[in-house]
């Protein structure tokens, strides 16, 4: 049977997932970030996001902002494996700057 785990974070800031051990199996997950953001005007924004599994960083990237008048949106797909009763903290972190934070997403899947 497959696990699956998933937040929906509204808004910017910070958004975790925890992802329990399994005493008797070593698992492989798929994981998935995503922040979304609404450009209001046509100014010039950016958006960026920081992924960390179990504090250590994962991956981190700052882009422009696009779609004036609509979402933008910034992801990150992974794969972790772990060991048998190692848990996995997902920690995700948006920035926004010229434009507003709508949501931070964070989905993690046994393969």
């Amino acid at each position: 049977m497959t696990e699956r785990w998933s937040t929906k974070k509204p808004g910017g800031g910070v958004a975790e997932l925890r992802v329990p051990p399994d005493a008797g199996r070593v698992r492989r997950l798929e994981v998935y970030c995503r922040i979304v953001v609404a450009l209001k005007g046509d100014t010039p924004a950016t958006h960026g996001m920081s992924v960390f599994a179990n504090g250590a960083l994962q991956w981190t990237r700052r882009i422009k902002t696009n779609n004036p008048g609509a979402t933008d949106t910034l992801d990150h797909r992974f794969s972790r494996e772990l060991s048998v009763g190692e848990p996995l903290r997902l920690t995700v972190t948006a920035e926004a700057v010229g434009c507003v934070p709508v949501q931070i997403e964070i989905e993690a899947e046994e393969e």
